[in-house]
């Protein structure tokens, strides 16, 4: 599996381009430090899950700024831990995930602002004595703000002792800032060391944040909630010049007698075996991931042009001519899907027209909002479904005698 630390203050323009980044780098698990999301549910949320993603985060209800996310692709399915303490010191999100050896990882991302305190230690001290039973593994990161490699500061180094006191495993060594220095941190805690995680800080500041985001590969196979069995052929290996032979020799043998269906079910037999022969069906499940549907080819075909300017420019060891045109594909990609988009709900909306209830779906979907039944639930007791149904017409009667009376069932 992939993951990836980063930090950025979500905007409809910032969103695109983080969602743009998982998206390239097949990234499975992002956490998210200060994304100034202020409602549980918005347009930012929605955006999000129309990439095939999921969101948890925990945002700040009574102020700006802050918030802690980790965004995860919804072939998932992650259960949210909360401890059963309340800190001040710091924000975090956490959620475990079982892979398909069974180990139980949990996903814990931090931001601790402010000046330091030797209150966030006790915090963080209390809180890795809850974690570090919960489950097999544990993958912590986040913007700590913290200098481990200040040796004269002694709240840093405490807190650096804390953190390997409990056997967690440092894992950043190179800056993160755009000021320099080392404030976006990776820890790991694998006692039976089921895994490794190897990173690297990505310090071209495609996303234009003043921190840099941080790429995680943990070696594990997370566990897919959603699967579907594919087959294919491995065409591209077949060698032409031995199947032309076989299928020239293949379609000599073949008979032309009888009627014409016949020939060409005969046929159809002959060329399927020779195709087996030298390419078999390979059976395949994997997991299903969903797509925006304005992903088209036009899309597409961008993003592999931003791919190839990607690749181009690492290869020239930071060229900066190929920096800034790396850049502008991320640039030209986010805004093509933000047209794209525009278009798609263009259509759907006109499609729409003189339907309300279609309408206010769209604008829920895009609000991120989940419609609550507001009938109740009598699924398992419906004589108290008769009993309050007739109740209510009973005091529908005493509250307004001049109801007609025939409108009051008889239950």
């Amino acid at each position: 599996s992939s993951g990836i630390n980063a930090e950025c203050h979500y905007g409809r323009d910032k969103v695109l381009q983080v969602m743009e980044t998982l998206k390239d780098n097949t990234i499975d698990i992002a956490g998210i430090c200060e994304t100034w999301l202020r409602d549980a549910n918005s347009p930012i949320t929605a955006t999000i899950k129309s990439y095939g993603y999921s969101i948890l985060h925990n945002h700040r209800k009574e102020k700006k700024g802050g918030g802690t996310a980790l965004i995860y692709k919804s072939s998932y399915k992650l259960a949210v831990f909360r401890s059963k303490t309340s800190f001040s010191s710091f924000e975090y999100t956490a959620a475990t995930i079982r892979t398909n050896t069974v180990l139980k990882v949990l996903f814990v991302i931090i931001y601790r602002p402010g000046q330091m305190s030797a209150l966030f230690n006790q915090d963080l001290d209390t809180f890795l004595s809850e974690i570090s039973s919960k489950c097999d593994c544990v993958v912590l990161g986040g913007d700590l703000n913290i200098h481990f490699d200040h040796s004269n500061n002694k709240l840093y180094q405490q807190s650096l002792d804390i953190l390997q006191s409990f056997g967690m495993k440092r894992h950043v060594f190179d800056p993160t800032h755009i000021g320099g220095g080392i404030l976006d941190h990776v820890f790991t805690l694998s006692l039976n060391e089921q895994f490794d995680c190897i990173t690297r800080v990505d310090n071209m500041n495609v996303l234009g944040s003043d921190h840099f985001p941080v790429y995680c590969d943990f070696r594990l196979v997370l566990e897919n909630k959603h699967f579907k069995d594919i087959q294919y052929r491995k065409l591209k290996e077949v060698d032409l010049d031995l199947f032309g032979e076989d299928l020239r020799s293949a379609v000599g043998e073949c008979t032309v007698t009888g009627s014409f269906k016949s020939v060409i079910t005969e046929l159809n037999n002959v060329t399927l075996k020779l195709l087996d022969q030298h390419a078999p069906l390979i059976s395949k499940r994997v997991s299903v991931v969903n797509t925006a549907p304005w992903f088209d080819k036009e899309y597409r075909d961008l993003r592999k042009l931003r791919r190839k300017a990607e690749k181009a420019w690492r290869k020239s060891k930071n060229d900066k001519d190929l920096l800034v045109k790396y850049k502008d594909s991320c640039s030209s990609c986010s805004d093509l899907a933000l047209v794209k988009k525009k278009a798609h709900f263009k259509k759907v909306i006109d499609r729409a027209e003189g339907n309300p209830k279609t309408l206010y779906d769209i604008v829920n979907q895009q609000l991120d909002r989940n419609q609550s039944s507001k009938l109740p639930d009598y699924t398992e007791d419906l004589p108290k479904l008769a009993s309050d149904f007739n109740s209510f017409f009973v005091d529908k009667k005493e509250k307004s005698p001049d109801c007609d009376s025939a409108l009051i069932p008889l239950l």
